[in-house]
């Protein structure tokens, strides 16, 4: 750099390139290379410096640089390969061979390669050798000669170490260098040594991890001597392996470096830990040591030792298992089954610990060639010395776990299609009865007995991709096998299958219908052949035919069989709802649910929840509203015990059951009429679907909405207080503001329908307080979101809020509901109560006046107390009242009752007095209606309609107005008009 110095001033060159400065970090050289950059920038000049490893902070800051002037420069990318095969007249379909051959894009190689393939004329026959892996004399020359600048280059221990280190498979950290470097002879200095090296002889490749440069990859295999290379590799593969616990980033190279140094001890912990690892994670083992996974099957593993060759090979086996890749996991059995017999004089026990560990594996499960035939074989070597301690007892049911048995259940449970089982069934034929009856004892005792064998094969299955017709005759063959075996249960489940396939698949329920006949011919009546027939009527909708078959045959079906119940009974119980037997759907889903409680899996349990809230519905819809709170309450309380984020199943059952609830409210209250049809649709059996729609794009209400919409149905159906009273315990003592304000308006309706006047008094003040707090909200009181409610608390209200105009309105409006509610239930006396209990409650001389006039108690003012006025006439009067005064006075109401807040509550008993009053006028009164041969059919129709609407009374007097003596003028008719037209707004 001195000398660059001296000469820039005569040469003033454009560009400078200092190449391969790997020693700027030194304080001289740093400090000559800021004298030259002084230089360089008063010339206007370019510098570009390469170097093995970026300049430390403190010598870029002694150049006057800093970090953003240095740039990593990476090996060759493949399409990078490609511009220079292409470049040099080569084909760009070799450039990934390239790129490989080129120690995966060294530059100095690939450079190599490419100008030796050029001056040769790209040869195709070199190319393919290549392709294979074969070595490229250009690439190797590149090494040697970089072997040479070795030995000039670099002292003798820095020299030492990196023969040593070159042997080492991809990537490598500090720490093997250190272990490699205290074999014999140990080098001195270790890491000074690997400093010196890192850079142009071993790249940094990530964190304190290293690679060597490909220059000088295995430089070891030629200079060290063979004793010496098998220690390295034994001493790699053994630091991989030290300890507990192997690391899967290493396995890889701990097994190929255990094979080259013949390290015994390295490959046994290795193999042990494969085959010990949980089936869950041998996917990503499989991944990551492929280096037992694609190891050549034509001759052993670890020929110096048979046992561990005969572990690493089972090794092999379970590793290419989860890939279900029948060709490859059979040819490493066939090589595991040769080696073996190679080795039965020296070592016989290996033909047990084989077959034993290949069957016990439930990875491999019927993936093994002729497993049958092998568990047999098992059997024979084991006798009964086979420790089932590992398994659960007693197994799904299974009193006495055999060999043969439990070897069956473990392989059978990896069937994966139905021509799979009909292959087993056949092997299963040509043994004698004996055999069979060992293989099929467990299978027997299981609940659910032989379906789950024969269910497994159709449903492992892919729906698109299933040949149903062909399914249904394999099945009936293995149905006739079954029987020529004299295997009863096992012959109905194949029957059953068939009729599953024709159902199910085919769409052909009259074909399954004709099956299960021929089931029943061959085999005789049983109830899993009625159970079969219900599904299909289910299926097909026919719901009556299927609850009448389950009637029968329920108790007798799937006896031990837990799962099947619990689909079985929700099924009878979907089927009695949907033929409006709701009473006896409630009785089905609770007998679901008893059943799916002896059953303890994630999947069942959402189920069985669901089947709660399930039967919750049944119950409201079949008139037991506290039985139903009770069972919502249930519902609600187990949800939390599921994240709704967790899984699609655990999502639609906190929305369902949400949803569940907020239906009965909306039925309840009477506000199902404020929404449309279909978001408050009610569907039997739909919380405990097992095949769940993904839900996870609607919104999730807050549970605690779900709560006090439990508790507003509750209330406003006088069934009783459980849940609004323990509100504040379920909230952890808070409460929302704006569902408060709901549940104070039940208990006043309650109060105002049942003409309770103590509720009526101890309810009222709060409704206005609560009504108060909304108009005090404004607009603010719309953005309440039920997905994240406001807590808080509704303030009391001071004496002059309720002494005022709007107080003193909303109290009239109170007792105005509670006339209007009494007058048409028939109950003048709770007129007089209420009328009797006012003095004693200090309201003002109005309300009381209010309260006399309802009652008859006082002489009402005809033009101003028009609704006071009708609600007496229709108290006292009754029966007798004529259409007219009907007439008039459901005018009256009618007119109070839109602009009331109580309107869902006063709605429904207006609508069903009319209708009783005005079927009373057509039947006992046609000579007191005006033109009753054309008004009456008009009158009778509108009777006829079940609403119970504020819409439906406005067009039920538009409907009588023409049989009245009282005319309506234009601007009333237009209202009721207006009235009965149906609303979508919610907030009315």
């Amino acid at each position: 750099m001195r000398l660059a110095a001296r000469e820039l001033p005569a040469t003033r060159p454009r560009a400078l390139l200092l190449d391969d400065l790997n020693e700027i970090d030194d304080p001289g050289v740093s400090d000559a290379l800021a004298r030259l950059l002084s230089m360089i920038r008063r010339t206007d000049a370019v510098c570009i410096i390469t170097a093995y490893n970026q300049p430390s902070g403190r010598a870029l800051a002694q150049a006057g640089l800093d970090q953003s002037v240095c740039l990593t420069v990476p090996d060759l990318s493949t399409d990078e390969v490609e511009e220079m095969v292409v470049g040099g007249g080569g084909d760009a379909k070799w450039a990934q061979t390239l790129y490989l051959a080129g120690g995966f894009g060294h530059p100095q190689l690939v450079n190599a390669l490419i100008s030796g393939l050029r001056a040769r004329a790209w040869p195709e026959d070199e190319l393919k050798r290549l392709r294979e892996f074969e070595r490229s004399d250009d690439v190797e020359a590149e090494r040697v000669a970089a072997r040479r600048q070795l030995v000039t280059a670099l002292p003798e221990a820095a020299k030492a170490l990196l023969y040593r280190v070159s042997l080492t498979i991809g990537r490598f950290d500090r720490p093997i260098v250190l272990t490699l470097a205290e074999l014999q002879p140990p080098i001195p200095a270790p890491g000074e040594q690997l400093d010196l090296l890192v850079g142009p002889w071993i790249e940094p490749y990530a964190q304190q991890q290293y690679r060597v440069s490909p220059l000088v990859a295995n430089a070891g295999e030629e200079t060290l001597g063979l004793s010496a290379q098998l220690g390295v590799n034994r001493a790699i593969a053994e630091a991989y392996t030290a300890g507990s616990v192997l690391d899967i980033l290493k396995a890889n190279t701990a097994f190929l470096h255990g094979l080259r140094g013949k390290s015994q001890p390295a490959l046994m912990k290795l193999a042990i830990g494969i085959l010990t690892a949980k089936k869950s994670v041998r996917r990503d083992l499989a991944d990551w040591i492929t280096g037992i996974r694609l190891h050549r099957t034509d001759r052993p593993i670890f020929a110096e030792d048979t046992h561990v060759s005969v572990l690493l090979r089972l090794s092999q086996l379970v590793l290419r298992a989860p890939a279900r890749d029948r060709e490859a996991v059979a040819e490493s059995w066939q090589a595991l089954q040769r080696e073996v017999a190679q080795a039965a004089s020296t070592h016989p026990e290996l033909e047990k610990l084989a077959i034993g560990k290949a069957l016990s594996d439930t990875s491999l499960s019927a993936l093994l060639p002729d497993w049958v035939g092998l568990i047999l074989r098992f059997a024979a070597l084991a006798g009964t010395d086979v420790d089932f301690g590992t398994l659960d007892q007693p197994i799904g049911g299974i009193k006495t776990p055999t060999v043969c048995g439990i070897l069956f259940l473990l392989q059978a449970s990896g069937i994966g299609s139905v021509l799979e089982l009909k292959a087993v069934f056949d092997s299963l034929d040509s043994l004698s009865a004996e055999q069979r009856a060992a293989l099929l004892v467990n299978v027997a005792e299981l609940p659910s007995d032989f379906s789950v064998i024969v269910n497994h094969a159709w449903l492992a299955e892919s729906r698109q991709s299933i040949d149903f017709a062909r399914c249904a005759q394999l099945y009936h063959e293995m149905a006739a096998q079954a029987l020529r075996w004299g295997l009863r249960q096992l012959a109905l489940r194949c029957y059953v299958a068939r009729c599953v396939m024709l159902d199910e698949y085919a769409v052909d329920p009259e074909g399954a219908l004709k099956a299960l006949d021929e089931a029943e011919q061959e085999l005789g009546a049983d109830p899993v052949l009625s159970r079969a027939r219900a599904k299909v009527y289910y299926r097909r909708k026919d719901h009556a035919a299927a609850l009448a078959l389950l009637r029968d045959s329920a108790d007798k079906a799937a006896r031990n069989d837990f799962v099947e119940q619990t689909f079985m009974l929700r099924e009878a119980g979907i089927s009695a709802a949907e033929t409006g037997d709701w009473e006896d759907a409630a009785r089905w889903f609770d007998a679901a649910h008893d059943a799916g409680s002896k059953i303890v899996t994630d999947g069942l349990a959402m189920m069985t929840l669901g089947l709660v809230a399930d039967r919750g519905i049944a119950e409201f819809l079949a008139g037991r509203l506290p039985d139903a709170i009770a069972s919502l309450a249930k519902a609600l309380e187990g949800l939390p015990q599921f994240d709704p984020t967790a899984s699609l199943g655990a999502g639609y059952l906190h929305r369902v059951i949400r949803h569940a609830v907020f239906c009965v409210n909306l039925r309840v209250t009477g506000k199902k009429v404020m929404l449309p049809e279909q978001e408050g649709a009610i569907v039997p059996g739909m919380c405990s679907n097992p095949e769940p729609s993904d839900m996870s794009d609607m919104p999730l209400g807050h549970i605690d909405i779900a709560w006090y919409l439990l508790a507003e149905a509750e209330l406003a159906r006088d069934a009783g207080s459980s849940i609004a009273e323990s509100l504040r315990s379920r909230l952890g003592g808070k409460a929302i503001p704006a569902m408060e304000i709901n549940l104070r308006a039940a208990r006043l309706e309650a109060a105002i329908k049942a003409s309770d006047v103590h509720r009526l008094f101890a309810s009222v003040s709060s409704w206005v307080e609560g009504l108060l707090f909304v108009q005090g909200l404004g607009q603010s009181y719309r953005s309440f979101s039920p997905l994240d409610p406001t807590y808080g608390e509704i303030e009391p209200a001071s004496p002059e809020k309720f002494e005022d105009a709007n107080g003193q309105r909303l109290l009239a409006n109170a007792f105005f509901g509670f006339g209007i509610a009494a007058s048409l239930q028939g109950r003048p006396e709770a007129l007089q109560a209420l009328h009797a209990t006012m003095p004693g409650q200090h309201y003002s001389a109005d309300l009381t006046r209010l309260v006399g006039v309802m009652a008859g108690a006082l002489e009402p003012d005809a033009a101003n107390e028009a609704v006071e006025t009708a609600i007496n006439l229709v108290a006292t009067r009754g029966a007798e009242l004529q259409p007219d005064d009907v007439f008039v006075a459901a005018l009256k109401m009618i007119q109070f009752i839109a602009r009331s807040t109580l309107n869902t509550a006063l709605a429904p008993l207006l609508a069903h007095w009319l209708r009783e009053r005005w079927s009373q006028a057509v039947e006992q009164q046609v000579f007191l209606l005006r033109n009753p041969a054309t008004n009456i059919p008009a009158i009778r129709r509108v009777i006829g309609i079940e609403e119970h609407t504020l819409e439906y009374c406005a067009h039920f007097l538009c409907t009588v107005a023409p049989a009245a003596t009282t005319r309506l003028d234009e601007s009333l008719r237009a209202y009721l008009t207006d009235l009965s037209m149906p609303k979508s707004n919610f907030a009315r």
